[in-house]
């Protein structure tokens, strides 16, 4: 009779116990699916800036071709020199927009970011801390 006793007062420790660890079961799949959410949309922000500086480079591409012919024609029609000298800065830009439509910026600035992430945790704080919940609900 004892051991019956015994067995029936543990039932509820036993359930509860069961029922905390399928909570915590659950609760990590739902974590993992808001990552896996985040993630994909993190990506497809990602993919459509790229395509906006794909956009933007062949508008500034038209321009920087445009300066470049102008400049040229000027220099010889006039026979002033100084008048390429605006080919400098936007063949840089004109560099800088292919590089982050075409290029390796991405990579460059996460490997830049990473290092940030690694080196220099104390730039990403919040200025006054990060909110609490009571701060929020004010």
């Amino acid at each position: 009779s004892m051991g019956l006793s015994q067995s029936l007062q543990q039932v509820p420790e036993t359930i509860g116990a069961k029922m905390k660890e399928a909570q915590n079961e659950m609760m990590n799949a739902q974590m993992g699916r808001q990552l896996n959410m985040q993630s994909a949309m993190r990506e497809k922000q990602m993919c459509f800036q790229v395509a906006m500086a794909r956009q933007r480079f062949w508008y500034y591409q038209l321009f920087a071709s445009g300066v470049a012919f102008g400049c040229i024609a000027g220099a010889i029609k006039t026979k002033k020199p100084q008048l390429v000298a605006p080919i400098w800065p936007i063949g840089i830009a004109y560099s800088f927009q292919y590089d982050a439509a075409y290029g390796n910026l991405m990579d460059r600035a996460r490997l830049e970011a990473e290092e940030i992430l690694l080196q220099k945790p104390d730039w990403l704080l919040m200025p006054g801390g990060i909110p609490s919940v009571e701060e929020l609900s004010k």
